[in-house]
């Protein structure tokens, strides 16, 4: 056993020794998808400076501006909530208390 190591090559810990991350490449399947996609046609035609795109089952819902959260409800299918409300903490400026 070398110094620092234990048993098959652990640690010492009894553990064996922590794998190495799987190498990250651009692999060619992500580009396979993206050709065969609604993606690759929208991006054809408008560019990617017509991007943020939401698909809904394959099919363009939004492009150009991020989903508001009533339209995001609507595709869901769920009743759109208010936006919580937080009150300021006690001693900070709030939105009507004319000190901004």
């Amino acid at each position: 056993m070398g110094a620092g190591t234990g048993p098959a090559g652990g640690t010492g810990s009894g553990f064996p020794p922590p794998a190495s991350p799987a190498p990250r490449s651009r692999s060619s399947a992500p580009s396979a998808a993206l050709a065969k996609s609604p993606v690759k046609g929208f991006l054809d035609r408008s560019g990617q400076d017509a991007l943020p795109l939401v698909l809904i089952d394959d099919e363009v819902a939004l492009a150009g501006r991020y989903p508001q959260r009533a339209e995001l409800a609507r595709w869901l299918g769920v009743a759109p909530e208010a936006p919580a409300s937080v009150p300021p903490a006690p001693g900070s400026c709030g939105p009507r208390s004319g000190c901004c």
